[in-house]
């Protein structure tokens, strides 16, 4: 629109500077006609003469007054119409209702030149242009509204599909996805994040319920062990001391399995929801020998060996301390009463990370399993015979995790297994990669 406006307007400038233009032209020859024959009389110049008509070509017309105002001569096309008398610039005034531009000047005998240049065509045309663009402009207008329209129900339906399916989404009913193509780039991205979004909320949620699903059960073990002992020694297990000392020590065992587990279970809990966990710097191969040694009084006739570096890191020692103990007491577990376990710690310098890998001789784990096992309360069938709830590893990977760390195994059925913790260094310890020796 504003367009449209300017274009009309500068149309308009140019059409009225064309007139005037011819307006001071026929003004200028009747002045150099007038100097030429030394006519300083009005009476001697002719408005009709052809030769005059000619050179005043383009629709000037003109009108000569003498010095009391009467009309000496004008154009055959201005008729009896008066036109006042003027001199001076170009100026818009009107001939009856006709508009004209008119300018003149001064003769000197006090009679008066005027060329008059009607404005009715110009005007025409400045019509007809307004009205050209406004028919132009309201097509145009009417043919972007319907494109925007368009548009915009073809974007919008990607949101009304999405809104639908968000609607189907239910807390048992997860499976849902959007089955849209679209050819804006935005709306696939947000169509695949989406479906990303969802996949997130089913892989959480199934987690949550073989959470609670596992929890429930092992809490429920200890549960029904401690009330058929109580329900022994209610009924007739007092009298025998020892059916009561075999009830009490069961009962003591159970409370303090449980208890490990609800510990770990916090712990876990506690790590995976925190987002500030207090840090102190400490010197991990230190701990780690020190685990190792404690494991070797328990470990029975299991041989375990430890090789380290000297290497510092920044976390909390106590999570630190569990996820080691967690991780060597697997190993233990799934070695056998004889078997072996190698503990090592070196730095990585590439990397600047400490690396521990825990490798035991055990059965080992398959390849369908390796990322599972790290999952809460996750046992295999070959787990199932062995004491403990599946929270140890998933406790190693939300401890290690908290503090840029990662955990992962590299294993196969028959070969044992290698578990790798790898934790950052300290700042005072890391080194700059171009100078190894870190001068």
């Amino acid at each position: 629109m504003v367009c449209t406006v300017v274009i009309v307007m500068s149309m308009q400038y140019l059409l009225m500077r064309d007139a005037a233009t011819k307006t001071m032209a026929g003004l200028s020859i009747v002045r150099n006609l007038v100097v030429s024959e030394n006519n300083e009389h009005t009476i001697h110049i002719d408005a009709g003469d052809p030769d005059l008509v000619q050179a005043l070509a383009g629709g000037v017309m003109l009108q000569i007054t003498a010095a009391n105002g009467r009309i000496v001569s004008r154009s055959p096309a201005l008729g009896n119409s008066f036109l006042p008398a003027y001199t001076g610039s170009p100026i818009q005034t009107y001939w009856g209702h006709e508009p004209v531009l008119t300018a003149g000047f001064r003769l000197p005998d006090n009679g008066r030149v005027q060329t008059i240049y009607p404005l009715a065509g110009t005007f025409l045309v400045l019509r007809t242009l307004v009205l050209l663009f406004a028919i132009i402009s309201g097509g145009g207008l009417i043919l972007t509204l319907g494109l925007c329209w368009f548009g915009t129900r073809k974007m919008m339906r990607p949101l009304a599909v999405l809104t639908e399916t968000t609607q189907r989404i239910t807390a048992s009913d997860l499976n849902q996805r959007l089955e849209l193509r679209s050819s804006y780039k935005e709306m696939a991205a947000l169509t695949a994040t989406f479906n990303e979004m969802l996949e997130r909320l089913e892989i959480s949620f199934r987690n949550q319920q073989e959470f609670v699903a596992f929890a429930s059960h092992d809490l429920r073990t200890p549960l029904t062990i401690i009330k058929n002992y109580t329900h022994i020694l209610s009924n007739w297990g007092l009298s025998d001391p020892a059916v009561c000392r075999e009830a009490l020590e069961s009962i003591q065992k159970t409370i303090a399995t449980t208890e490990r587990w609800v510990n770990d279970l916090l712990l876990l809990l506690e790590v995976q929801g925190s987002h500030f966990i207090e840090q102190e710097r400490f010197p991990i191969d230190t701990m780690l020998e020190e685990i190792v040694e404690e494991a070797r009084l328990l470990a029975g006739a299991s041989i375990i060996t430890c090789h380290t570096e000297p290497a510092t890191v920044a976390a909390n020692s106590d999570y630190i301390r569990r996820a080691l103990w967690a991780l060597l007491d697997n190993a233990i577990k799934y070695s056998g009463p004889e078997g072996q376990v190698a503990v090592n710690a070196r730095i990585d310098r590439e990397l600047n990370t400490c690396r521990i890998t825990v490798t035991d001789s055990g059965p080992g784990i398959s390849e369908k399993e390796r990322e599972r096992i790290f999952q809460p309360f996750y046992r295999s069938k070959k787990q199932a015979a062995k004491q403990g709830h599946g929270l140890g590893l998933a406790l190693v990977r939300a401890v290690l995790t908290a503090f840029n760390g990662r955990i992962y195994v590299e294993s196969g059925p028959g070969k044992g297994s290698s578990f790798v913790a790898v934790l950052p260094l300290a700042a005072d310890q890391v080194l700059d990669k171009k100078d190894p020796m870190g001068l």
